[in-house]
């Protein structure tokens, strides 16, 4: 069926059916606001996808979509020390989108989200020429908030995970190869893990100093790190031929 056949209205019937209830929320999904009682100090992120610049469909499933569509503004707050809590999304859809590729969409979503315990309390729809996604999502930092000017010299440079994953599995979207390997670091780019805790970071072991411009240390006033040697990579990125640099926005999960 096309949402054109079912409407906007009745589509977000069915979607505000299936959010299941959270007692943290005093007013969800369904008036013109939502309506939260917050403790201490909020994070708030968000960011956007169109399709044809961030995604194409024929990469991905809809429902692995909706998983990156929320791992993309989770890794933010994470990047601050924080939890995500609260999510708003906005979805710009075509009107002859299947209604049942818009389900699985919800539903990767609504599942990504509810492993880290955040509840989708609003949002917005709309008619576009093509797929629009918008997230927001708030969160809380227990331990504090860590910032990108919070850098001291000294200080040891830790990454969670491997690097330049994603940008050879983009790389590989492009260029239409494939293997197992490549299903690997493509899995990477499409839908993108995030971690909250500093138990698996790795420490890198070789820098120097840059004023790269655009890296994640710009906010800082000390100079920017940039890799070396002693990069934490995955053996698929090790062994192709792959010269590129990687670019920063897929350094995502570095921790000091």
């Amino acid at each position: 069926m096309k949402l054109r056949d079912l409407g906007e209205f009745p589509f977000l019937r069915r979607l505000r059916d299936r959010v299941p209830a959270d007692p943290r929320v005093f007013l969800g999904l369904g008036d013109d606001c939502a309506v939260l009682s917050l403790p201490g100090m909020t994070l708030l992120t968000t960011d956007a996808m169109i399709e044809g610049v961030h995604f194409r469909r024929e990469w991905t499933s809809f429902s692995t979509l909706g998983e990156k569509a929320f791992a993309v503004n989770a890794s933010d707050i994470a990047a601050m020390g924080g939890e995500p809590t609260f999510a708003l999304l906005s979805l710009g859809v075509p009107q002859q989108c299947e209604v049942e590729d818009l389900d699985a969409f919800f539903n990767g979503f609504v599942r990504a989200a509810e492993a880290c315990g955040t509840a989708l309390i609003g949002g917005n729809m709309s008619a576009a020429p093509c797929l629009m996604l918008s997230v927001t999502l708030l969160g809380q930092a227990p331990h504090g908030v860590i910032t990108r000017s919070g850098a001291q010299v000294g200080d040891d440079l830790y990454v969670t995970g491997t690097l330049g994953d994603a940008a050879l599995g983009l790389r590989l979207l492009q260029e239409e190869r494939d293997g197992p390997a490549a299903q690997a670091v493509k899995a990477r780019f499409l839908c993108p893990s995030y971690k909250t805790s500093a138990t698996y970071a790795k420490k890198v072991t070789s820098v120097r100093w840059s004023r790269r411009p655009g890296c994640p240390c710009r906010s800082s006033t000390v100079p920017c790190w940039e890799i070396k040697t002693g990069v934490v990579l995955s053996p698929v990125v090790k062994t192709t031929n792959y010269c590129s640099p990687l670019p920063w926005n897929t350094v995502r999960q570095l921790m000091r």
